[in-house]
């Protein structure tokens, strides 16, 4: 994900060799946003394309919020990442 900085990696690799149970969740962008890909005018601004293939797989903020209940309401999710986001994965044109 290109949103994921090298403190975030630091910060990631720091909590995972500490010792202490840990739960990471990774998401996508909002599709509850995508309007910020192609603004008001896109037709003169143009669209603004996510990095790599063009291709996410985005989530609105309740079935991210639905998902974050799930997993922190029930057992074995110790030490393990997740990479939440939608099944059906939302194409830009490249």
């Amino acid at each position: 994900m290109p949103e994921v900085t090298e403190s975030d990696l630091f910060t990631e690799q720091v909590l995972k060799s500490s010792g202490l149970d840990y739960t990471i969740l990774y998401h996508q962008p909002f599709a509850d946003l995508l309007s910020f890909y192609y603004g008001p005018n896109p037709f003169e601004t143009g669209i603004n394309l996510p990095a790599n293939s063009g291709n996410m797989v985005p989530a609105t903020r309740d079935e991210l919020t639905e998902a974050h209940a799930e997993i922190l309401s029930t057992p074995r999710h110790e030490n393990k990442t997740y990479s939440l986001g939608n099944l059906m994965p939302f194409r830009f044109p490249t």
